[in-house]
């Protein structure tokens, strides 16, 4: 891949008037400059790209906080903001870069720079909303929305339960999941792509939202998704729909939780947790 940078000059011509030169500098830069070594370092080690990590070869580890053996590896000093309950709400309302400022100030644990805190190739994610809502139960659930500054994709939290006011009748609305609502593939494709102004959604305009992809997770997964979003999806959820089908009848479940473990095809009337994901488009879709 080229880069090509233009610069122009306005010179002045003579007495009478302006002349345009125009030079044309080529630089050239690969796809190595501008993608992060997915070798492991330790948290708060300067992240390098893959022509950086290459041009260092066997001096890597060496040189640098990146490291071969992954027994070695030390997360002990990373700034885990996923597993802080502080109550809070931010982003309401307004665009996307007004909701991400507006988080940021309300808390600091709205901005986690994956380039300082991570242990790979993460990136910088920035939290776009959160609303806490009574769940009927007198349990407070967050809703949140967060932003991939690389990928430019938003992630909502999962769809969570509500239960009926009737403090005598058991628990309704669906009550099928320890933390969330559980749905088929269909049903989950059905809620991501109608979006809305709903709690889950928090009402951004100019978001196309779906159901997120085998690649969109695996991808995610490299920025970080999992160490962000740590507080919003426990060990007890495990699985998550995904995008991606087998065949008409069968679709893929990524098992998630504090991390992504791995992808199994299942029948598409099986009943499992969702998330979303979207892409801001600032002039409308």
């Amino acid at each position: 891949m080229k880069l090509i940078v233009i610069v122009l000059a306005f010179l002045a011509a003579g007495c009478g008037g302006l002349g345009l030169n125009a030079e044309a500098i080529e630089e050239t830069v690969e796809f190595a400059d501008l993608l992060p070594s997915t070798m492991l370092r330790n948290a708060g080690g300067t992240q390098l790209s893959l022509k950086e990590a290459a041009k260092l070869g066997a001096n890597l580890s060496a040189s640098s906080n990146y490291v071969e053996d992954p027994s070695a590896l030390s997360i002990t000093d990373t700034p885990s903001i996923y597993y802080s309950w502080s109550s809070f709400e931010c982003g309401l309302s307004g665009t996307l870069e007004e909701r991400i400022a507006n988080c940021a100030e309300a808390s600091d644990e709205s901005t986690w720079d994956g380039t300082k805190y991570g242990t790979g190739a993460e990136s910088l994610w920035q939290r776009v909303y959160r609303r806490q809502v009574d769940d009927g139960m007198g349990n407070t659930v967050d809703y949140d929305i967060w932003y991939d500054s690389r990928t430019k994709l938003l992630w909502t939290s999962i769809f969570y339960k509500f239960y009926s006011a009737d403090p005598i009748g058991p628990p309704v609305l669906p009550a099928d999941g320890l933390y969330g609502r559980r749905m088929t593939w269909s049903e989950a494709s059905s809620e991501c792509a109608a979006g809305g102004a709903d709690d889950v959604f928090g009402g951004i305009n100019n978001v196309s939202w779906r159901l997120p992809s085998i690649s969109d997770f695996q991808l995610a997964n490299i920025d970080g998704l999992f160490w962000v979003y740590r507080v919003n999806y426990p060990d007890d959820i495990g699985s998550l729909w995904t995008a991606s089908s087998e065949d008409n009848s069968n679709s893929y479940i990524v098992y998630g939780g504090t991390k992504l473990r791995s992808f199994y095809s299942y029948p598409n009337t099986t009943l499992t947790y969702a998330i979303c994901v979207g892409r801001y488009s600032e002039t409308g879709l």
